[in-house]
């Protein structure tokens, strides 16, 4: 399997353009997304060069240069782009063609591309040749080759031209002989591509467009055991990766198996044509966005969920572990790259995936960390001990009995429990928290709730329930009933670690380091929040001394005011504390209407809409 880095050149030959060079500067690496230039076609070659890109969200600044040869027919003026973003009429790289054989497409991630327009048809004996300079040489012992598709023969596809060359951060294509006719109008295309050696795809990535809904994965998971932790993991990566290589790492909340993630929220009906089939499919929910189709998945559950089990305790810190080596493992069987990630965490998610995203920097600095996207969050670490970010009390008393409960007890709260993520009847932004009024009295064999549950087919809710039973009785998942005991109970004493404790630091091999715990431990100290929080007036809690986030994006925090398991100030203070430490450019989008804990799951489409902005 390969993990692969790609060069994209993009030729395009449109109307006439002419005169100097320019750039749009909006990238945060401190270069442009796009620059210009312009040159001029005819009986002599012709050399233009660009000022430097951002090329992806890896940090990756690229400069270089573009030589035309001579004509074999036809001059004109020539405006050459160089830009960071797929021309919509091109197609991805997943279609190129196997020459030499041991080239193959899976994997195939965009970074820059170069289009050329022309005043005039132009014919030529030979392909262009360019040389460009990264700002970080390609990874070593990889090879890289040329590939070119022809608008006007769309059948053929992308194909292999040539291997170029690499010196230090310098990769140079010379050309090759090769009769190319550039009409007006069209766009031709050539793609610089770098695989490793010796390396063998063993599994395909599964395309957007055959996805109905997650329960359908259940088939195609694989399993890898990290040799650190002990611990198996079952996963599987989606997605076409159509816009960048960035891999999206989608960390579980409490209770949640990887089908619980909304359709709706990952794809849409044009890349996903398939999930106006599903019960839970809403038109109104279907937008212009598919994070499936721009980018990819990696779609998990955690150790003793389905085909594994659970050996002891595991903490944030090894779950951290075995994420990275499920990325190893994606990186030889899925053949792509997972060089730059973006973990994306809901509710009890989030602190494992801050812990990732401040673990990885340190433990595996060749991987970085983009974005960090967190649905429902907080930081952890109440210096006054206080269990949960200001949890309605129904929701703490739920929690409680449900560790114990058996039958059909148990049935109930957890329904109950699922309904407590969406609003109330008659709940408004004022209610949450503590502040929603929200009681539960629970006897050995009933729950009563102060409050009406508002669950129905319009906020998602019955159908959410309803999918959610059906996921738990679809193989491997009904092995352990969805989530087992022991796994419900290893979620909630890391939530009560992450809520009364704090590590101030970070060491190598994942581990956690100045741990203070403020209340009682039930697993580790290790599983300590990420930032220190004054929670002494619990409705306006108060972060600080936040641990090192080592990206090259942001953090985004999405929320909804009318949350009763964590109150979503909560969030805010985790945002206000970040940029306070100096990171301007984290947010928070809390839905401007009715919202709870599940705002992912009433509001797929804006939840989706909110987490690709945060790409960008």
């Amino acid at each position: 399997m390969r993990r692969i880095a790609l060069l994209v050149l993009t030729l395009a030959v449109l109307p006439a353009c002419t005169g100097g060079s320019s750039s749009v500067p909006s990238s945060s690496a401190g270069f442009p997304t796009s620059s210009s230039s312009s040159l001029v076609a005819g009986t002599q070659p012709s050399t233009t060069t660009f000022s430097g890109v951002s090329a992806g969200p890896g940090g990756v600044s690229i400069t270089g240069s573009l030589t035309l040869p001579a004509t074999t027919s036809g001059s004109g003026s020539v405006a050459a782009f160089l830009s960071a973003v797929l021309p919509s009429s091109t197609p991805t790289l997943s279609s190129v063609t196997r020459r030499p054989a041991a080239i193959g497409a899976a994997g195939i991630a965009a970074v820059v591309y170069v289009t050329l327009v022309s005043s005039s048809s132009l014919s030529f004996s030979s392909t262009p040749a360019f040389t460009f300079t990264l700002s970080r040489a390609p990874c070593s012992g990889c090879s890289e080759y040329v590939a070119f598709y022809d608008p006007t023969n769309v059948s053929a596809g992308w194909t292999t031209l040539a291997q170029a060359t690499v010196s230090g951060s310098t990769v140079s294509f010379a050309g090759i002989q090769q009769s190319t006719t550039y009409a007006a109008g069209q766009s031709y295309v050539y793609a610089l591509f770098t695989i490793p050696a010796s390396t063998t795809v063993t599994q395909s990535v599964i395309p957007c467009s055959n996805i109905q809904d997650l329960r359908s994965l259940g088939t195609s998971l694989t399993q890898v055991t990290n040799s650190s932790t002990h611990d198996t993991m079952e996963y599987t990566i989606i997605g076409d990766g159509a816009l960048s290589s960035d891999v999206l790492v989608m960390f579980p909340g409490t209770g949640q198996i990887l089908t619980g993630w909304p359709v709706q929220l990952l794809t849409n009906a044009t890349y996903s044509p398939l999930i106006t089939k599903s019960v839970t499919y809403d038109p109104l929910e279907d937008g212009s966005v598919s994070l499936c189709h721009d980018y990819r998945i990696a779609l998990f559950d955690y150790p003793g969920v389905g085909l594994t089990s659970i050996n002891g305790s595991v903490t944030r810190d090894m779950i951290a572990s075995d994420v990275d080596a499920m990325l190893n493992d994606a990186t030889k069987r899925f053949g792509i790259s997972t060089t730059v990630v973006d973990p994306v965490g809901w509710s009890e998610g989030t602190g494992n995936a801050l812990k990732y995203a401040v673990l990885s920097p340190v433990s595996r600095p060749s991987r970085t960390i983009h974005n960090v996207i967190l649905i429902a969050a907080h930081g952890g670490g109440s210096v006054q001990a206080q269990v949960g970010p200001d949890s309605a009390s129904c929701v703490t008393t739920m929690f409680g009995a449900s560790l114990t409960a058996t039958g059909s007890l148990k049935n109930q709260l957890d329904a109950l429990l699922t309904e407590m993520i969406f609003p109330f009847v008659g709940q408004t932004a004022t209610n949450s928290g503590t502040n929603s009024g929200c009681t539960a009295t629970v006897t050995s064999t009933t729950v009563t709730l102060s409050i009406t549950p508002d669950c129905e087919i319009l906020n998602h809710c019955l159908g959410f329930i309803a999918s959610s039973i059906v996921d738990m009785k679809t193989y491997p998942w009904s092995l352990t009933n969805g989530i087992n005991t022991a796994v419900y109970t290893n979620e909630r004493q890391s939530s009560n670690d992450y809520d009364v404790a704090y590590c101030s630091g970070v060491s190598s091999n994942f581990t956690s380091t100045g741990c203070t715990s403020y209340g009682t431990i039930q697993m580790s100290t290790q599983n300590g929040g990420v930032c220190k929080t004054d929670t002494s007036n619990t409705n306006v809690p108060v972060s600080s001394s936040c641990d090192s986030l080592t990206i090259s994006g942001r953090m985004v925090v999405i929320n909804g005011f009318e949350d009763l398991l964590t109150q979503w100030t909560y969030g805010k203070a985790l945002v206000d504390a970040y940029v306070r430490q100096g990171a301007a450019s984290d947010s928070l989008q809390t839905y401007p209407g009715s919202a709870g804990h599940g705002v992912m799951i009433q509001h797929p489409l804006w939840t989706q809409t909110q987490m690709f902005t945060a790409m960008q």
